[in-house]
């Protein structure tokens, strides 16, 4: 079983001519041992698996999706990347969905393996934490389509799909709600659809299922959907997506990606996220519901203010996700630009979500942003938000309650108020 779509398209161009090849002859001969698979009747069981054999692995799990192939090329390098990069990268057709596993694979392999300092052995590691991952998502598809079937018949609505969701949605916003639009914009349907189908949620629970996941647990939460029970919080020691995230591990260079990521932001004039992706940090795209955290900041933004939220991200070094979100919802980005050029009106915030959805189609998907959005928030720089302080006073009432709103544009602030005094008949604003 695999996620379900209307169209898949094969496709593309060829790599030829991407990557120099190795004078040194040990080299060569590590790229021919990669290319030869083992006998799998000669391998030990736990017996550590090679380069090809691994890469076999995830295209056959992942159907040779990008979107799960992005995640990987974000992961390894220690730098978020988007499909678009990834599609540049292998010189694949702008719309190409999925990769044909018999012409891309080697195609792969020389992508990673060109740069001579690279340890190819060195990728197993995560690429196996992404293909465990997938082989969990193969079981829960197979575990969950008939009571999601059952469920879909009977009539279940949204608001149970909700209440699912947010049990299922990590620390510290599991049971909470979810801000207008999430829940849509996981299952992939329209902002304010109120209608599911079954494809939608299993399509969902496969794309964002984590290796530690339990089978067992997400069957008797599915199974209480429209109960009057309905979903409860899963054991949070079953989950635990930064596990392990804080161990130093050495990060291969990959020098043709960072080329090919640093021209596609320039072509599309978002420069100021090319430095990003100088700093090596965890991409804890194995960990896909690490991203929800990022997701419930967005779509608070799209329902109060985007332009804050954008210049945050800027201020936390998040740059890619900031150009990102400014070229498509902000002031100064490739959208305004247009609008203001035909003299049209710039819609802000949700309006302008609900307006971006409905020029989705085929040739742009509505899953695109969404899933650039899940690339760019699985950054876990393993610290402590930097705490903002200065001192603010004296000032009057108006004067103090402007001072309160910068800090607070800096982040989780916390705020220490000393000698405050209120006019009498004032409403208190915070």
């Amino acid at each position: 079983m695999v996620p379900e779509t209307k169209n898949d398209e094969d496709g593309g161009g060829t790599r030829g001519g991407r990557g120099e090849s190795v004078t040194s002859t040990r080299r060569e001969d590590e790229k021919e041992r990669l290319f030869q698979p083992e006998e799998k009747s000669g391998q030990f069981p736990g017996e550590p698996v090679n380069l090809l054999q691994s890469i076999s692995i995830i295209f056959r799990l992942s159907q040779g999706w990008i979107e799960e192939l992005t995640g990987l090329l974000s992961e390894l390098p220690g730098m978020p990347n988007t499909m678009e990069m990834t599609r540049k990268w292998l010189d694949l057709e702008p719309q190409m969905k999925k990769i044909p596993y018999d012409s891309r694979t080697k195609d792969l392999i020389e992508g990673l393996t060109e740069d001579p300092e690279d340890d190819p052995d060195g990728f197993n590691p995560i690429i196996e934490l992404h293909n465990a991952r997938l082989k969990k998502a193969h079981l829960f598809q197979a575990a969950t389509s008939a009571i999601i079937q059952q469920k879909w018949v009977e009539g279940t609505d949204l608001e149970d799909i909700r209440k699912f969701l947010q049990s299922w949605a990590p620390e510290p916003y599991r049971n909470k709600p979810m801000p207008k639009g999430m829940i849509q914009a996981l299952l992939g349907i329209a902002p304010n659809s109120q209608k599911w189908a079954q494809k939608d949620l299993s399509n969902c629970i496969f794309w964002n299922t984590e290796a530690a996941d339990s089978i067992d647990e997400l069957v008797r939460t599915l199974k209480s959907l429209g109960t009057a029970g309905g979903p409860t919080a899963q054991d949070p020691k079953q989950r635990t997506p930064e596990e392990g995230s804080d161990l130093i591990r050495i990060f291969p260079r990959m020098r043709s990606l960072h080329d090919t990521r640093r021209d596609w932001l320039s072509d599309e004039e978002l420069c100021l996220a090319i430095p990003e992706g100088e700093t090596q940090r965890q991409c804890l795209t194995h960990a896909p519901r690490h991203s929800w955290k990022l997701m419930v900041e967005s779509f608070l933004a799209l329902n109060t203010n985007i332009g804050s939220w954008i210049q945050n991200l800027e201020r936390r070094d998040m740059m890619l996700l900031g150009s990102l979100a400014e070229n498509i919802f902000g002031f100064t980005g490739a959208y305004a630009r247009k609008k203001q050029a035909s003299l049209a009106p710039i819609l802000t915030g949700w309006k302008h979500w609900v307006e971006f959805n409905t020029m989705m189609d085929d040739k742009m998907p509505r899953t695109g942003w969404n899933w650039n959005l899940r690339m760019s928030s699985s950054i876990s720089t393993n610290k402590l938000e930097k705490a903002v302080s200065w001192n603010m006073g004296p000032h009057g009432y108006k004067g103090i309650k402007e001072e309160i709103y910068k800090i607070c544009e800096h982040g989780p602030p916390i705020i220490c108020f000393q000698d405050v005094r209120i006019p009498k008949k004032r409403e208190i604003f915070c």
